[in-house]
């Protein structure tokens, strides 16, 4: 079957990109000639993601900075375009060569985000629609009463196969049709699909604890007691592609470099949905702090809420959480479950046994 995948496969933003990954190696191992849809109008092109032209006012005002920024984004960006060349694309108007179009996943519903308006991302003009754990983020059904046409694209894509309980109450207010919650793609596959040599000197050079999250995520809590516990373990903090002036190293890498980084890692603290659940897959010893609602939730399926950062932590109860062994045994089997279920769903989605009604 020839299908064709609507999602940000091409974003500076490693759950991203190894969602997409996972999605289209599922697809490939079942047996399907699966491609990306290219997205004609990008919001923002890739490469703007990774780093700007260093000439700005900002670049007068702060430039070491900037010229480190700029620096580091072109070396991270050479190491994502390599990753990203596996990937077979199409354009728009081969579409209608298509079996299938599947939107998803990640928050590509989300319309309170600006790129995620675009009716691209719910398959405008594109045939045979349906979706696999598509999510709406935070949006509500509320949020898309200004935008008629993506709600009447949400109701012509069937079946509806969704991320999360919030995005399943959306969907269905929206649409008048049943979802199917599934997991997020990268739990489709083994871990051992996500590797990539990675030979970085300073991480071979040393114990770490590595930090994954967006710059701003950070509270001053969370940096205290990261820095007492690294001094306090002899660890060093590593960065993994963003700068913070509080880490001794930050990792330039590709997103499946990041995921050979991790597997090194002697503990790991993140914010985001895929640093958790990559976290889990690799059996680390981890904290996750929230950074929405799909975290929270992720650690409550997985079984591992006993690893959230709660903001009234004590900086014992940091040390407690990061140091107690962790019990994967029940984890991985609710995973196994929930990989057997979205391989399941995936499959008779395609065989036109999963559709949706009113």
């Amino acid at each position: 079957m020839k299908i064709g995948i609507v999602t940000v496969y091409d974003s500076a933003n490693f759950g991203s990109y190894l969602q997409a990954f996972a999605l289209w190696r599922m697809l490939t191992e079942m047996g399907h000639d699966a491609r990306f849809i290219v997205n004609e109008h990008p919001d923002v092109p890739y490469r703007r993601q990774f780093y700007h032209y260093p000439v700005s006012r900002r670049s007068l005002r702060h430039p070491i900075n900037v010229l480190r920024e700029y620096r580091d984004g072109r070396v991270r960006c050479r190491a994502f375009e390599k990753e990203l060349a596996r990937f077979p694309l199409m354009d728009m108007k081969d579409v209608g060569m298509l079996d299938r179009v599947i939107l998803g996943s990640d928050e590509i519903w989300n319309v309170t985000m600006r790129c995620f308006k675009s009716p691209f991302y719910y398959g405008k003009g594109m045939p045979r629609r349906m979706t696999y754990a598509v999510s709406a983020g935070r949006a509500e059904i509320s949020d898309f009463d200004q935008f008629p046409e993506l709600r009447e694209l949400m109701r012509g894509a069937s079946p509806l196969l969704v991320r999360d309980r919030h995005t399943a109450e959306v969907v269905e207010g929206i649409t008048g049709q049943r979802t199917k919650i599934v997991c997020d793609p990268t739990l489709l596959l083994s871990v051992s699909e996500f590797t990539a040599e990675l030979h970085d000197p300073y991480l071979e050079g040393h114990k770490y604890i590595l930090v994954y999250s967006y710059p701003g995520y950070f509270t001053e809590q969370a940096v205290t007691y990261i820095r007492q516990f690294a001094k306090e373990e002899h660890l060093s903090i590593v960065s993994a592609c963003f700068y913070l002036p509080w880490a001794d190293y930050v990792l330039n890498c590709s997103p499946m470099e990041f995921c050979e980084a991790l597997t090194g890692a002697s503990y790991v603290f993140t914010t985001t949905f895929h640093g958790t659940i990559f976290s889990i897959l690799n059996h680390r010893q981890f904290i996750s702090m929230p950074s929405g609602i799909k975290v929270t939730q992720i650690l409550d399926t997985l079984g591992q809420k006993s690893a959230m950062f709660e903001r009234d932590d004590s900086y014992q109860d940091f040390v407690r959480k990061m140091k107690t062994p962790r019990n994967y045994k029940e984890t991985d089997r609710k995973i196994e479950q929930l990989r057997k279920e979205g391989r399941e769903a995936l499959a008779d989605a395609l065989a036109g046994k999963e559709e949706s009604h009113e």
